[in-house]
């Protein structure tokens, strides 16, 4: 599991022009407004990453108002901005957390604290997995951590291939330092960050699989993820090829999170292609070649460049517009992804603090 909560330390803290009463942190290179006075630079916090919900608790109360998520049954905590300053997660002291907890820096406490991602792919999934609504009774057991795992589980596939990586990338706000240091004179080939719904086809031992996010589907089902894979004769595409190979890529149109770029029908964007034995990963020039034999669509690519000097440099590119119109409408792009032209394994997104402030507005309420 990812790293959404962690003992982290306050890098910096500098007044917010116009406020008395808040300041704002930098944390794990993410910017957090804080309450003035609140912290110290040096200090140890429990710091929870945008796109996440926070479990019913009471130290979390405080929160119902305005994050409050009846679709998760917990707390969301949004990218924001506010008197110009973005705040891209929420801190709090270590004493929230057990007294046996190791109060250490870059301690995981996400299972500790029960905190889960914000996912409105599995949201949905979830809330069409089923006709019936759930009970009160339901809704309250669902608000502890323990049974929302007993819940869930059996939509989680533990047989996903383990030499495939999920298609998640790391913010670069917690890589950069280490890429800058260690990747400073790599080339790195950029594509754009469709908005849509990931998915994975693969052989696995010669057996065709699916899988959105986070699930394997029923190939044979009528789901987005399966139907545009029988439409575009993936399974056929896959058996053609010597060995078990998956492809993955981003569903984007009709249906799909707003079809923010007016497509007229469902679409696929390859952006990974992997070996699934071995986990080799086709380099750049493969994958566009792939995609060409194959006659399958790749992402937007955007020019290749080396690493700038500085993490706005790269924030500030996300916050460009998507090469895609909207019947002659500018759309701004979620983000940018950045990865090796020679190594797929390193890599990282950059995603735009515009869009995503946009993105809270319109889904305020799941």
């Amino acid at each position: 599991m990812r790293d959404l909560a962690k003992i982290a330390v306050i890098q910096t803290l500098r007044p917010i022009e116009g406020k008395d009463r808040i300041e704002l942190a930098t944390v794990e290179n993410y910017p957090v407004i804080v309450g003035k006075n609140e912290f110290q630079v040096g200090d140890l916090v429990v710091f929870c990453e945008y796109d996440t919900i926070l479990p019913v608790r009471p130290e979390f109360e405080f929160l119902r108002k305005r994050c409050w998520s009846e679709g998760f049954q917990g707390f969301r905590i949004k990218n924001m901005k506010m008197s110009g300053e973005y705040s891209s997660g929420i801190v709090f002291n270590t004493s929230i957390l057990p007294e046996s907890t190791k109060v250490k820096e870059g301690v995981d406490v996400t299972e500790i604290l029960g905190v889960q991602k914000y996912d409105v792919e599995e949201l949905k999934e979830r809330a069409t997995s089923s006709t019936k609504k759930r009970s009160r009774f339901m809704k309250m057991l669902l608000r502890y951590s323990f049974f929302r795992k007993l819940f869930l589980k059996k939509r989680v596939n533990k047989n996903y291939p383990a030499t495939v990586q999920k298609s998640d990338e790391t913010n670069i706000q917690k890589l950069f330092n280490k890429y800058k240091a260690n990747y400073g004179d790599t080339l790195f080939y950029k594509t754009e960050k469709l908005e849509g719904q990931a998915v994975s086809y693969m052989l696995v031992k010669g057996k065709y699989r699916v899988y959105s996010h986070n699930v394997m589907r029923d190939n044979k089902g009528g789901g987005t993820w399966e139907t545009l894979g029988r439409e575009l004769n993936i399974e056929a595409i896959l058996k053609d090829i010597r060995g078990n190979w998956c492809i993955q890529g981003e569903i984007c149109g009709t249906g799909i999170q707003g079809n923010i770029y007016g497509f007229t029908n469902k679409k696929l964007f390859v952006y990974k292609v992997t070996k699934v034995d071995t986990g080799q990963v086709l380099n750049v020039d493969d994958l566009i070649r792939f995609c060409e034999i194959t006659k399958l669509q790749m992402v937007p690519f955007i020019l290749p460049s080396k690493l700038p000097q500085t993490l706005e440099e790269i924030l500030v590119e996300a916050d460009g517009d998507s090469v895609f119109k909207n019947n002659g409408k500018v759309v701004k792009r979620e983000g940018v992804v950045w990865r090796s032209t020679t190594d797929q394994h390193i890599g990282f997104k950059a995603k735009s603090r515009k869009y995503a402030v946009e993105f809270e507005r319109k889904n305020a309420t799941l």
